[in-house]
């Protein structure tokens, strides 16, 4: 009897020394790891927020002979004392540089609540047309030459911006994205980062966005965001480029987003994944 009152003791301290313990030491919550599924409100205007401004702009093309209009997205406290990164935002086809913010995107609100989070820094956000229409070219795929050496030169020279790759992005859904794989993989030397979400059926050919077979991509590469829903009749597209990406050892997160479609209901956790994942690659590094 006396032994057995002994254990039940002895248990009884080491319990209350373990609970002592527990009850005493500081509480360490990990952060979730991305990408993940944002909470309700992410996309939403908040009036306790700082909000950055959304202007247009008017530049001179000389991939269109003619001047176009794009939309750019200037965090809260912008000031020209400052050097900034820049994502260029890319829409789907049938949309303009309107999608991403008034269009549905809601990229202006999402960028305006992580930084006010503390989850990213300021940044810059573009948004250019994805159609530059010219004689004897197709409008699609001559975005590559307006957005290249058109419209970044007009920001670098108009905004306090970085001009190097390290800080500056690529991005886009559906059209978008397969215009982000297809200017952004041939040009590493422009772009260290490059995300798109639902990517559609102009994604170039695994040969031509890896005209070398993958191994300036597997070294300069800083970021490589994938992204689709599962009930999206699209996935294929950028499957392929993310199973090439894998064969090759290519760096890259392939999100699926389970029982979604082709939708803002995958776009806009996407880029609030990708500018969060820029954050960490280093894209506002000073």
């Amino acid at each position: 009897m006396k032994e057995n009152t002994k254990r039940i003791s002895s248990f009884l301290l080491i319990f209350a020394m373990l609970m002592s313990f527990i009850w005493s030491a500081p509480m360490t919550v990990a952060a979730a790891s991305l990408p993940t599924i944002p909470a309700n409100g992410f996309d939403s205007y908040k009036a306790n927020v700082k909000h950055g401004t959304i202007q247009y702009i008017n530049y001179y093309s000389n991939a269109t002979k003619s001047t176009r209009r794009a939309k750019i997205y200037l965090p809260a406290g912008y000031t020209k004392n400052t050097k900034y990164s820049v994502m260029y935002l890319l829409h789907g086809i049938g949309g303009n540089e309107d999608n991403w913010t008034t269009g549905g995107g809601s990229v202006h609100y999402i960028a305006d609540n992580l930084i006010a989070e503390g989850k990213i820094s300021p940044s810059i956000i573009v948004m250019p047309n994805c159609t530059a229409a010219a004689s004897g070219v197709d409008q699609y795929e001559n975005v590559t030459n307006d957005i290249l050496y058109n419209l970044i030169p007009y920001i670098e020279k108009n905004y306090s911006v970085y001009t190097d790759r390290d800080h500056r992005a690529i991005s886009g859904l559906s059209m978008g994205g397969g215009q982000s794989f297809n200017i952004g993989l041939p040009n590493l030397d422009k772009f260290a980062y490059i995300g798109t979400y639902s990517a559609a059926p102009n994604t170039h050919s695994n040969e031509a966005l890896f005209p070398d077979g993958g191994t300036k991509a597997k070294q300069m590469l800083k970021l490589f965001f994938i992204s689709y829903g599962t009930n999206d009749s699209l996935i294929s597209f950028g499957t392929r480029v993310h199973n090439y990406a894998d064969s090759k050892g290519i760096s890259n997160i392939y999100w699926l987003l389970n029982g979604r479609g082709h939708d803002w209901s995958v776009w806009k956790p996407s880029v609030w994944n990708f500018l969060q994942l820029l954050e960490q690659r280093g894209f506002n590094a000073k």
